[in-house]
């Protein structure tokens, strides 16, 4: 997603743009072992950064349709519990402010404000960082 995510968060950080009109699941990256047997996020941060830069008021996060056929694919070698739930998503992120906007610093790199925090991505890094304001929970996720 790299190669696409300025124009993907140039469009989506606008009134009236699908992630903003409609309702929209956002994905995990997630890479399988060679048996199914289990697997791991490969960039939870960035795809938290880029869920909470562009969502709309109805947006999810999460596996998708994956993990639907544990128990029984890959000739039963595919666990019902071999997905990751990150501390990060039960953090109270507060509520966004305003849509995401590309600074003028610096073109592909998107910032939006949450009550209790601020989301950054760096588009051209391929990065995010949510900033803890300081009234907030002192956090800080860093891709």
């Amino acid at each position: 997603m790299q190669a696409t995510c300025a124009t993907f968060l140039r469009d989506q950080c606008q009134n009236g743009s699908e992630a903003q009109a409609n309702a929209v699941q956002f994905g995990m990256s997630y890479r399988y072992n060679h048996d199914h047997s289990g697997g791991n996020l490969t960039n939870f941060a960035m795809d938290l950064g880029i869920f909470m830069a562009s969502r709309g008021p109805y947006a999810w996060l999460g596996y998708g349709w994956m993990g639907c056929g544990c128990g029984w694919e890959y000739d039963g070698k595919m666990p019902c519990d071999i997905y990751q739930r990150p501390n990060a998503l039960d953090l109270d992120y507060g509520a966004p402010t305003g849509l995401c906007h590309e600074t003028s610093t610096s073109s592909g790199v998107f910032v939006r404000d949450w009550t209790k925090s601020t989301v950054t991505v760096d588009c051209n890094a391929y990065k995010s960082t949510i900033q803890m304001k300081q009234n907030a929970a002192a956090a800080v996720l860093r891709a």
